[in-house]
């Protein structure tokens, strides 16, 4: 096995990989990142600007799904969240809230200060303390949720790309609008709903792995909350990750579903390789650090069929049926042992 060896990427965040991936990645990002910009360029000119895109076209979407340039991803995205117009109709309620620090329950901002130890202490480019304000404000404003374990990474990967007050109103957006209701409120129903919905598609999808792995006592929910929780931001690569963000803020949830089943496929034949618990988790965490090739990943993601938003939404209502009438208290007290009493 090559020597791993430290490599800071455009982000600022620190990847540990071999000597022939630091190649492959510089070589690859160079030559993609070119092209996207030529592609992103020239359609930006023929729409007459940033501000005048239309991002529920089907030509916006192709473009997403090959991936946004670096120089231009904090524009993209806060055009498909409208963050121009959230912020101007504020009145200011980021930099508000913060000040009303004291109103956040003590539990609640010790356990943002113990996640803050622990998010992306490699990242260069990353301010903990406007982490921080992020997270009170979002506390404060979100008094339904307070603070749960996860949303520190979402902030710190929003904050990266797009600034403080915007990454925080891009937050507020992705808990409200993006993902289903009671995600990260006490008891996280709408998580446990989804944690049943993912079993069932690798189920369905993977069924290999997924057998192989469960025969092997892999717990899914732990990797499942990990994709889950967090859109991926603390599972790949960073530069990976903001490639599946493009396309998660454009398509939604389903697009989270697809890049699981598509990176398990990709390393199916190493993953079935495995022999004991400890080499499979082993093996899959390392497969998620060295997941550089992005378009093989969103092709292979993108090349499932039958995975359209209404087949999920028949799917979910299944997965909710089954919660609710007895999976309900296993996943409670797993959660519970995972993200601690102050999240339930």
């Amino acid at each position: 096995m090559s020597e791993s060896i430290p490599f800071i990427d455009e982000y600022g965040f620190c990847n540990q990989w071999s000597q022939k991936l630091i190649d492959e990645y510089v070589s690859e990002r160079a030559t993609r990142e070119q092209k996207q910009s030529d592609v992103w360029t020239n359609y930006i000119k023929s729409a007459g600007g940033i501000e005048k895109i239309y991002v529920k076209s089907s030509k916006f979407k192709k473009l997403i799904r090959a991936g946004i340039p670096q120089g231009l991803r904090p524009m993209i995205w806060g055009q498909i969240l409208g963050l121009e117009e959230k912020i101007s109709k504020s009145n200011d309620i980021y930099h508000r809230s913060y000040k009303m620090v004291e109103v956040v329950p003590k539990n609640y901002r010790d356990i943002i200060e113990n996640d803050l130890k622990r998010t992306f202490n490699d990242a260069e480019n990353l301010s903990k303390d406007i982490l921080r304000k992020i997270l009170i404000a979002f506390a404060v404003t979100h008094p339904e949720i307070g603070y749960c374990q996860s949303l520190n990474f979402i902030a710190a990967l929003l904050l990266v790309v797009l600034g403080d007050e915007p990454a925080y109103h891009a937050l507020c957006t992705i808990v409200e609008d993006f993902l289903p209701a009671d995600y990260y409120t006490a008891g996280m129903h709408g998580f446990r709903v989804d944690l049943q919905l993912f079993n069932s598609i690798l189920h369905e999808r993977t069924p290999e792995v997924w057998k192989h792995a469960t025969k092997l006592h892999h717990e899914w929910m732990l990797t499942a909350s990990g994709w889950l929780l967090t859109v991926f931001s603390n599972s790949f690569p960073i530069p990976t990750v903001l490639r599946i963000w493009d396309s998660f803020l454009v398509e939604g949830p389903k697009i989270i579903y697809r890049v699981a089943v598509g990176f398990l496929r990709i390393h199916q034949e190493e993953f079935l390789k495995a022999q004991k618990l400890s080499q499979f988790t082993n093996l899959l965490s390392n497969c998620e650090k060295n997941m550089i090739d992005q378009d093989q990943l969103m092709e292979m993601a993108f090349g499932l069929r039958a995975f359209s938003r209404n087949h999920l939404i028949e799917q979910r209502v299944v997965a909710e049926r089954i919660v609710d009438t007895g999976v309900g208290e296993q996943q409670t007290t797993l959660l519970h042992e995972m993200f601690g009493k102050f999240n339930m």
